[in-house]
């Protein structure tokens, strides 16, 4: 094996990786912030075994397809496939089956696995597992949300539409709201909960609690949405 074809593997275990965390990271898949932030590196290790696993299948089809007959007596094709140029077409080939693997497949995949693990935590008595955190599992969506903030004494801070929002609440939370076009006063904590409740088939409700901040945030949907 020359320099080259070492190097090309040295990249395909050690940079995939990469890849694969940030497709599923994306999708919220997985949550390695904070505390959990050294798991970065060996999920992105393990999945770089599969990755180099594609590389060596790609490289061997590209052996093959370079000794075919046909391709053997095309001489631009076969000296293309010849050499460092062949090299290169397998890593190329592979981070673009690596990309879209990883973004159609990992989805299902992880609810798969999910499903398995919370199948035999609830057989043994013990609460299902989520990925993520409170969060991004309550303000991280795509749907139009009504955001209520109040402190612990139930005294409203702000209110509106949600329209921005940090994704990793330990380093920094933010969120951007525009305030509704009604320009009436704040509503208190007891309007909100007495008409939420009032309209409890018209709009899902949760409720955020922030102890370090003492923060109380409610967001409110329409069922229409979350379905």
């Amino acid at each position: 094996m020359d320099i080259n074809a070492i190097v090309a593997s040295l990249i395909v275990v050690g940079g995939l990786g990469f890849i694969n965390y940030n497709v599923a990271d994306r999708q919220g898949l997985v949550d390695f912030r904070g505390p959990d932030s050294k798991m970065q590196i060996p999920y992105m290790l393990c999945w770089s075994i599969f990755d180099f696993a594609i590389y060596l299948i790609v490289q061997d089809l590209v052996g093959w397809l370079k000794n075919t007959s046909q391709v053997s007596k095309n001489k631009l094709a076969s000296s293309i496939l010849m050499g460092d140029s062949g090299l290169a077409i397998s890593l190329l080939v592979t981070i673009i089956l690596v990309f879209f693997i990883s973004v159609f497949s990992y989805r299902p995949f992880s609810e798969f696995v999910n499903w398995l693990n919370n199948n035999r935590r609830n057989k043994n008595n013990k609460a299902s597992l989520f990925v993520g955190n409170p969060w991004t599992g309550q303000f991280i969506t795509n749907k139009e949300k009504m955001i209520f903030v109040f402190d612990f004494e139930h005294n409203p801070i702000v209110s509106g539409y949600l329209t921005k929002i940090s994704t990793n609440p330990q380093d920094l939370q933010e969120m951007s709201i525009m305030p509704f076009n009604d320009n009436s006063d704040l509503a208190t904590y007891k309007d909100v909960i007495e008409g939420m409740n009032e309209q409890r088939d018209k709009y899902h409700v949760m409720q955020y609690v922030d102890y370090d901040k003492k923060l109380l945030i409610i967001s409110a949907e329409t069922i229409d949405d979350v379905k």
